[in-house]
């Protein structure tokens, strides 16, 4: 899935990786040293994740803690950067604290963040699961939804629930947009990654 060559070697991308929200203990992390050990990691990889990845096609990631899923959502948005694409990781904690910060901040004011999460052409929002449930951040997903789906730009959602639950938090008619979209839903239901590879 990433560049099989480029005029850089990886760790001249490092800044570049953290610049747009990659934490440092995945900067090596890619689809290729992701472990499979079962036939259902294969074909989520390859056949629900690969056919998506440098599309529009938004991805939904559920299921349980550590079977891989911030490794993979890292490993697309880092593809995207070497491919010279727009892309950010964030957690929803870490939005959400972007967006307060954009609030006061002349630099990078609230216009700017908006332009950043509606237009960058790969977003992955992390730990779905661990939000307030405000009207301001049910509003801000509803439009990241709404306005990535307009502008034809691939959203991946990573959640450590089942996908009821996820169905049940994003609301019916955010659901009806991802499958007009024909969103790849992924669930990791086999055993933790975690002390192994990621």
């Amino acid at each position: 899935m990433e560049p099989q060559s480029t005029s850089k070697p990886n760790q001249d991308w490092y800044h570049v990786f953290a610049a747009h929200g990659i934490d440092d203990s995945y900067f090596e992390k890619w689809i290729a040293n992701y472990e499979i050990t079962t036939d259902a990691q294969k074909e989520a990889v390859n056949a629900q994740i690969m056919p998506c990845v440098g599309t529009s096609r938004p991805m939904v990631f559920i299921g349980l803690f550590g079977g891989g899923k911030t490794h993979i959502a890292n490993a697309i948005v880092k593809n995207a950067l070497m491919s010279r694409r727009s892309a950010y990781y964030y957690t929803m904690a870490s939005m959400f604290r972007a967006y307060r910060t954009s609030l006061r901040d002349d630099d990078f004011p609230e216009k700017k963040f908006f332009e950043r999460i509606f237009g960058c052409d790969v977003l992955a929002i992390d730990e779905m699961n661990v939000r307030s449930n405000s009207d301001a951040e049910n509003r801000i997903i509803q439009e990241v939804v709404d306005k990535r789906y307009a502008r034809r730009k691939q959203t991946i959602f990573i959640a450590n629930m089942e996908f009821d639950e996820f169905s049940e938090m994003l609301g019916e008619r955010l659901i009806d947009r991802l499958k007009e979209q024909e969103a790849a839903i992924v669930t990791f239901d086999w055993e933790s990654y975690r002390g192994k590879t990621s």
